[in-house]
């Protein structure tokens, strides 16, 4: 059983989801916002591992605020590919990856019950303490770099909305031909290489706060 204290920084979706689904395992977890209406307790509390969940430009500022502590520091928020190692390299300390898969209004059984577990390694031995943190879940867990744990993510997400708008794309061509756009996608998908995700949704931009903005990060890797 992982016995040691966890800290979630941040009670978005992914905070919230994260903090209780690791009591949901029976973990000593405490949770911080900025946002009183939001936070468990009235400053940061000391524990083995702090789990950033807040949005990007936030990240750095609690990585500064926790750089003294002892606990590793594991930043769950999207972050561009490069972000993590810029930070260790800055702060001179030990900063993993754990980026989340979850959807906002799924958010907790996302967790629970999640696909994979990419876990961004800055070392074996932080990477050890993750894996055991997760070895309760029923999903494969994938050690890899920082950086390539960051584009595990983004690509993930800039996947999921070139999907969604390739789908906006056909229903705007079939209804300029005067056919049904559900018709075809309900017969194209039968192909079981072809997902079906976004086949539904035609008409809606892709939406959300990770989406469009994963989706121009990936656009500009390589080009700044």
């Amino acid at each position: 059983m992982f016995d040691e204290k966890i800290g979630i920084i941040g009670l978005g979706v992914v905070g919230r989801a994260t903090l209780t689904g690791f009591r949901c395992f029976g973990y000593d977890v405490w949770g911080y916002d900025k946002n009183s209406s939001k936070t468990e307790c009235d400053e940061l509390e000391e524990a083995d591992i702090y789990f950033i969940c807040t949005p990007e430009q936030e990240v750095e500022k609690v990585v500064s605020e926790l750089q003294t502590r002892e606990g590793l520091i594991v930043v769950r928020s999207t972050t561009p590919p490069g972000t993590i190692t810029e930070l260790q390299q800055k702060f001179g300390i030990h900063i993993c990856h754990n980026p989340e898969f979850l959807r906002e209004r799924n958010a907790l059984d996302d967790f629970m019950f999640p696909n994979k577990i990419v876990i961004g390694e800055c070392c074996r031995k932080h990477g050890d303490i993750l894996a055991s943190l997760y070895e309760h879940f029923n999903a494969p867990i994938i050690r890899v770099t920082p950086t390539i744990s960051e584009m595990i993510k983004i690509v993930t997400n800039a996947w999921l909305y070139t999907q969604i708008e390739f789908w906006n794309e056909v229903k705007e061509k079939c209804e300029a031909l005067g056919i049904p756009p559900q018709v075809v996608a309900n017969a194209v998908t039968m192909d079981p290489r072809i997902s079906n995700y976004g086949s539904k949704m035609t008409g809606n931009k892709p939406g959300g706060k990770c989406l469009p903005k994963d989706f121009k990060y990936w656009k500009n890797i390589g080009f700044t």
